[in-house]
């Protein structure tokens, strides 16, 4: 099992073929319940669960418990790469892979490795003005790192 999406070429290829039942990658939202975006945040006007009453309360509630779980799944699967998208949330990210994280040379990136595992956290692919030739700089890192 992977926690991550494969080396992405194209953007294209990300609406297609990671996270697919019966697959070799998983995607996963930082917390279990997604927002439709990051400023509205819904389930206080359909629930009375006291830790859904706002995202701040929510996010404090269930990040530690959340990352331990990913942390301990991906310890149990050792995957060869890890993806982690969106910088805002690199201090849950940074938990999950347990290694420091550093910029990658060209600073577009942040890479890092424990064992066998590469960790990478980059733009998500949704963010204005991102760029096939992002992503391609990023699938040469893979490469690079996880080339035998």
């Amino acid at each position: 099992m992977h926690l991550a999406a494969p080396c992405l070429e194209d953007k294209q290829h990300k609406k297609f073929s990671p996270g697919r039942p019966n697959g070799d990658s998983c995607l996963l939202e930082p917390l279990p319940l997604p927002p439709p975006f990051t400023g509205k945040w819904l389930y206080s006007q359909h629930s009375h669960i006291e830790y859904l009453i706002s995202r701040q309360r929510y996010s404090q509630s269930w990040t530690p418990f959340y990352s331990a779980h990913l942390r301990d799944k991906i310890q149990e699967h050792q995957p060869r790469v890890v993806v982690f998208y969106n910088f805002s949330y690199q201090d849950q990210w940074w938990e999950m892979a347990g290694v420091d994280l550093q910029y990658s040379e060209d600073g577009k990136f942040y890479t890092g490795r424990e064992q066998n595992t590469l960790f990478l956290i980059c733009k998500h692919p949704a963010v204005r003005g991102i760029t096939n030739q992002y992503f391609e700089g990023f699938g040469k890192i893979i490469r690079q790192e996880t080339a035998s």
